[in-house]
């Protein structure tokens, strides 16, 4: 009989307040397409965010903790005649379709085979997904954002988050968009929830909650 679970590491931490989700820091959004080059470069209106996650991360990884990805990921079998009628006079069509390279997480995250990535469909990154499990399965009850774009999937999950009864805070510099209303959606945020620059979060160590899954298997 195979194993219940694979065995990805002897040790691993279970998901601690805060909570952290990073939302669609993929290549479609956050990084511009090189003709020459024929691949995804940095773009410089989005690579300071794309840089700010990547400090925090590396914080919130050395407190013990394990951050969580979503990841929009379309397909033709999940796209409604509303979303093909939205995308339809676009240039380049759908982003982060299945497969692609757009559709991937950029490299800066540094991803790890332990924490978990969560495919969306939609903007609101609790709509039919699992990440409502991810957060009540390990007693969740604050929940910190990042991400791409503000005022669509970062907003829409913050909202979705808060209608579930958590504590919400946006990363005020780890977030981005291509609309010049962002300041309006993170006013909007805050009355109610918070918006803290990400320097500004304490992390204490969660090592000693570190759960040892060695015999389990």
């Amino acid at each position: 009989m195979g194993k219940l679970f694979p065995r990805y590491t002897d040790e691993f931490s279970m998901i601690e307040d805060p909570a952290v989700i990073m939302v669609d820091v993929q290549n479609d959004f956050c990084k511009r397409w090189d003709d020459d080059s024929e691949s995804y470069v940095d773009d410089p209106r989005n690579q300071p965010t794309v840089d700010a996650i990547a400090r925090f991360l590396s914080r919130y990884r050395e407190s013990g903790r394990v951050p969580i990805f979503l990841r929009a990921v379309h397909h033709e079998y999940t796209v409604s005649r509303e979303w093909k009628r939205r995308y339809a006079d676009r240039p380049h069509g759908m982003s982060c379709v299945a497969g692609s390279e757009g559709a991937k997480l950029v490299p800066e995250l540094d991803v790890r085979s332990t924490e978990p990535v969560v495919p969306k469909r939609r903007f609101n990154g609790f709509v039919n997904t699992d990440l409502e499990l991810y957060l009540s399965t390990n007693d969740v009850s604050h929940v910190l954002f990042g991400g791409f774009t503000t005022g669509n999937c970062v907003a829409k999950t913050v909202f979705g988050a808060y209608d579930r009864d958590y504590r919400v805070t946006v990363l005020s510099d780890c977030v981005s968009t291509y609309d010049p209303g962002q300041q309006t959606t993170l006013r909007d945020i805050e009355s109610f929830g918070d918006v803290r620059q990400s320097s500004d979060i304490e992390l204490e160590p969660v090592e000693a909650n570190r759960v040892s899954v060695e015999g389990l298997y």
